[in-house]
């Protein structure tokens, strides 16, 4: 895997909570998955298992699209993955969002936004650290900014989570539950 960086608050956007971004364990590292790595399987059994917790599933159509415009980064403790968020660049297929949300969707493109979409976000329960998931943020923006060129980010979020994005995070909802 190729670690993004040491240092999670390095070349972070303004709307970043910075109470979030305080400090991450030094035995936290930021990593992109590589396709058919041991780490993507478990990446795959960490989503599984808490999306399972939440009554969730990924479904077919997150298996079936594809994925070339994805990038998955895992945060990775010693060698456990304690948290992951993947980055879907918006491309002909659309996105996953768009299946609920095709006008806010569209919207967005209307207005000359290159959107990505941050997908299978996943931490685990028993490390817990708002610093790791911060640091899982902040890499996932700057694949996004400079791999895909987005300007404009979006995710589907439990609705009990929507609040928790807002205050940390800086989104705004912008589609109904």
């Amino acid at each position: 895997p190729t670690q993004l960086s040491d240092d999670p608050t390095h070349d972070t956007a303004d709307h970043f909570s910075t109470r979030a971004m305080q400090r991450t364990p030094e035995d936290v590292r930021f990593v992109i998955v590589p396709r058919g790595s041991p780490v993507e399987a478990e990446v795959g059994m960490l989503i599984e298992k808490r999306y399972a917790a939440r009554g969730l599933r990924l479904g077919a159509a997150a298996a079936t699209r594809d994925e070339h415009n994805l990038t998955t980064i895992a945060a990775v403790c010693g060698s456990r993955v304690v948290a992951t968020v993947s980055v879907r660049c918006d491309g002909p297929q659309g996105l996953l969002a768009e299946h609920l949300y095709p006008r806010e969707i569209q919207a967005r493109r209307k207005l000359g936004g290159r959107l990505c979409e941050l997908t299978r976000l996943a931490a685990d329960s028993e490390f817990g650290s708002q610093p790791a998931l911060a640091g899982l943020f902040n890499a996932a923006y700057r694949v996004a900014v400079r791999t895909y060129g987005a300007t404009d980010f979006v995710m589907e979020v439990h609705p009990r989570h929507a609040a928790y994005y807002s205050r940390m995070v800086g989104c705004r909802i912008v589609g109904s539950e």
